[in-house]
């Protein structure tokens, strides 16, 4: 749990530092992709497609922020995947926010 504490920790001090201003888009509209129960395991080719659905999601809503609630993750190593999952969005550079679920506590 305490590993957790300290991830999240520094996900919200990476967040503060890369603060971005949230804001309706040019057709004054503001749009929220919510993902949830990814159950994403690294190195796990049956974790693929999760990546592959996030990735059309966001390339068709082209969201204004990100949420992910809850169960992420699904298995180790708990850091690497949950980057891998939250690269997605970052890469894109669309703000995110992310609320834990039983799964990711789970995993070490």
């Amino acid at each position: 749990m305490k590993k957790y504490l300290c991830i999240y920790c520094l996900l919200c001090m990476a967040t503060l530092a890369c603060a971005q201003n949230l804001k309706f888009n040019a057709n004054g509209k503001f749009k929220i992709v919510q993902f949830t129960d990814v159950h994403y395991i690294s190195d796990d080719p049956r974790s693929d497609i999760a990546i592959e659905r996030i990735n059309e999601v966001l390339n068709a809503e082209n969201p204004d922020l990100v949420v992910f609630t809850g169960d992420v993750i699904y298995g180790k190593p708990a850091e690497k995947s949950m980057r891998t999952v939250l690269e997605q969005v970052s890469k894109r550079k669309i703000p995110f926010a992310v609320t834990f679920g039983n799964h990711d506590d789970e995993q070490g």
